[in-house]
């Protein structure tokens, strides 16, 4: 499987990755290994390979890979490519190389006007594995067991931070999301911590990735007041166990809130992409906005939404 690109395309994927596994197969997985981090290290099945690295560059080089490759890639039942402009080059190596089988789709981006989730395009080239044919929710359902974290890692996450599991339920909160105009105020996430400590007791746990790192000292002292706890640049594999231990979590569109849907009753904010297309996948997400502004989501409108998500009643 053939499948580059951030966090969020990662986790994107996940329905059509435990398609395919569901028919027994084991999987090598090209693409970045800090986005495919989440994912269980000692799940055998599923083996991350570095597209950046010279056993891959064939898939992308004007003459396809060095002869010398193609046994390798003969030992392959066949290939899933989850590429744009590079994808009937890419086709066209691996069919070189004597893979017979190849299939894939060419993922939504931002500004196409796309008629279906995100995921359900990626899913439909294998959508029919095993004798089964595979619906999205079937096959989330069937991918949450990818990103099952046991207590021990979230212990160890949370001494990573240097602190034990909080006593308090626990509100994460992500402000941050690859595009500025994805984000809501940061002091908007500031005050809604602030009422969630006053409310409900909560404890706000801040996760800061690698797109809001130049922000950090910013965003510390904007939640310092609410004893919020904050997590910056952890691996994802250690967000995902602090997700998994959090009692809800509120965010922008991003990767991070892509994750966390998966993991945790979860509140997402959306600007102008669209959740028709973008939502996270989860058994508990709510989607406030989607196709206007992130300034013109209150927070009056957040909290009355995260009072339902908790099962809370409203302020």
């Amino acid at each position: 499987m053939v499948r580059p690109g951030a966090l969020g395309d990662a986790v994107l994927t996940l329905p059509a990755l435990a398609a395919l596994l569901a028919t027994g197969a084991q999987i090598t997985v090209v693409g970045d290994r800090r986005s495919w981090g989440f994912l269980a290290p000692e799940d055998r099945r599923v083996r991350i390979a570095d597209v950046e690295s010279p056993a891959w560059r064939g898939l992308f080089a004007e003459d396809g890979f060095p002869p010398e490759y193609a046994p390798a890639l003969r030992s392959f039942a066949g290939a899933v490519l989850y590429l744009g402009s590079g994808r009937d080059r890419a086709h066209r190596a691996l069919a070189a190389a004597g893979l017979g089988l190849v299939v894939g789709a060419t993922p939504i981006r931002n500004q196409e006007a796309a008629t279906e989730h995100a995921a359900e395009r990626l899913l439909r080239p294998v959508a029919e594995q095993g004798g089964r044919i595979w619906d999205l929710e079937a096959a989330r359902v069937a991918a949450a067991a990818l990103l099952t974290v046991p207590e021990r890692e979230r212990v160890e996450a949370w001494r990573a931070l240097g602190a034990g599991p909080p006593v308090e339920p626990v509100l994460a909160l992500h402000p941050g999301s690859g595009g500025t105009a994805k984000r809501w105020p940061l002091e908007r996430f500031a005050a809604l911590a602030a009422l969630a400590v006053r409310r409900w007791r909560m404890r706000p746990l801040v996760l800061i990735g690698p797109a809001e790192l130049e922000a950090e000292a910013r965003i510390r002292s904007q939640v310092a007041a609410q004893g919020a706890i904050v997590a910056a640049g952890r691996p994802v594999r250690e967000v995902a166990a602090l997700l998994s231990g959090a009692r809800a979590y509120v965010g922008n569109d991003s990767g991070v809130t892509h994750l966390a849907g998966t993991l945790v009753p979860s509140l997402v904010l959306f600007g102008p992409t669209d959740p028709a297309i973008w939502r996270p996948l989860g058994p508990a997400v709510r989607v406030i906005g989607g196709g206007g502004t992130m300034a013109s989501i209150g927070v009056a409108e957040v909290t009355s939404a995260l009072s339902a998500l908790l099962g809370q009643p409203p302020p």
